[in-house]
């Protein structure tokens, strides 16, 4: 039996990197050939987990500020559905390529990760994983998404969107409780919200790298403020929090400053320009790992420093920007252990991570009893290929 696989392989994103390894992994045990495919505009594109390219930072806030214009002028529901007509995303020879591997495997999986959100009003993710469920219908392929995560949206229509394309797919597993909830809310059929199941982040999946080096730092992972938001204001807000933090930490602890996203970099360099912090450059898995290994505590922006850090139970705190992130400490019950990235208050996170390191019996146990759960829901994307195989 063979699957086509479509997930985040091409990315300069650790996190993306891992959720498709991971998924791969999970569907490879069932004795299932896997073809995996970028979702991405080139297909056959596969970033090495141990060696991903640089990549700097477009002129992303020019666009955005056109893309609002034209919003504004023209209305933003006649944009929004215009986007979800599909113009063609992949180019002729992507395509055909994707084609011929959707008519030759018996089914396909898209996911995981959060693959359907907008954070802007004028875009609309929607319609690239619209795209490519229609190519697979095509060639009336089953269609399953697994342990995807959708949300935050901007309007209604973003969210409308969302609905029609998962009401497409056959069987859908959802990574967190808030993907979830929004799936169930705003659903209209019935039928399709008993096909949406509850999994977890196949980054869960992780096995522990055990290693007996000292940890004696404290890792902050930063993300680029100008890449989640618009206001000026918003943007200082993270960098004075980013600045206060580093400075306070230093007072007290070794600290390594550090990034999962590879356009993060350009802002981590100039925030070295503001404040004084030693840069460990992450190029994959490994150095990831490696950094880990001589962590006593992280602080996490970017989800997937946290839920990796989390695998390799090291105390974390979360700097919530994203519901998918407070999600993450929702279903851990550790909400106190993180906040809104907007309004944090550094004395407060110094003073956990000064608890934290003291004695982390409490924190670690907590840890753990999350980390079972998470790995006994994504046990419900095991039962559903074992139903494939055995159809």
């Amino acid at each position: 039996m063979k699957c086509i696989l479509i997930s985040f392989f091409n990315s300069t994103n650790i996190g993306d990197l891992v959720l498709a390894k991971s998924l791969m992994e999970q569907v490879e045990k069932h004795g299932i050939e896997v073809v995996p495919v970028s979702y991405s505009q080139n297909i056959a594109k596969i970033t090495d987990i141990n060696n991903i390219p640089e990549k700097k930072r477009s002129s992303v806030m020019g666009w955005r500020h056109i893309a609002k214009t034209i919003f504004s002028v023209l209305g933003g529901k006649y944009i929004i559905y215009k986007g979800y007509e599909a113009k063609k995303y992949l180019d002729d020879m992507n395509e055909q390529k994707l084609e011929k591997l959707i008519e030759t495997a018996d089914f396909v999986i898209i996911g995981g990760g959060n693959m359907v959100f907008d954070i802007f009003d004028y875009s609309l993710s929607a319609a690239r994983l619209n795209y490519f469920i229609q190519k697979i219908k095509k060639y009336n392929k089953k269609v399953c998404i697994f342990s995807v995560g959708i949300g935050p949206f901007k309007n209604k229509y973003q969210t409308e969107m969302c609905m029609e394309v998962l009401d497409q797919a056959d069987f859908i597993t959802f990574r967190d409780e808030k993907s979830k909830e929004l799936f169930d809310t705003y659903c209209k059929r019935n039928e399709d919200k008993e096909k949406a199941k509850l999994s977890a982040d196949p980054a869960f999946l992780l096995k522990k790298n055990n290693s007996q080096k000292k940890r004696e730092y404290i890792a902050v992972n930063i993300i680029n403020p100008q890449l989640i938001y618009n206001k000026k204001s918003d943007i200082s807000k993270v960098e004075n929090l980013y600045i206060d933090l580093i400075n306070q930490l230093s007072k007290k602890y070794q600290v390594i400053v550090f990034g999962t996203e590879q356009m993060d970099y350009e802002y981590i360099d100039y925030l070295q320009n503001k404040c004084k912090f030693k840069k460990i450059t992450i190029k994959g898995l490994k150095d990831l790992y490696d950094l880990y290994e001589i962590t006593d505590f992280i602080i996490g922006s970017r989800m997937h420093s946290i839920i990796i850090g989390m695998t390799q139970e090291i105390p974390t705190y979360g700097l919530i920007w994203q519901t998918k992130v407070a999600s993450l400490f929702q279903m851990f019950d550790m909400m106190k252990y993180s906040s809104n990235i907007l309004n944090s208050n550094v004395d407060e996170i110094v003073e956990i991570v000064d608890s934290v390191c003291k004695n982390n019996h409490s924190y670690l146990k907590v840890l753990d009893k999350g980390l079972n759960t998470m790995r006994e829901r994504l046990l419900v994307n095991d039962r559903y290929l074992d139903d494939i195989r055995e159809e």
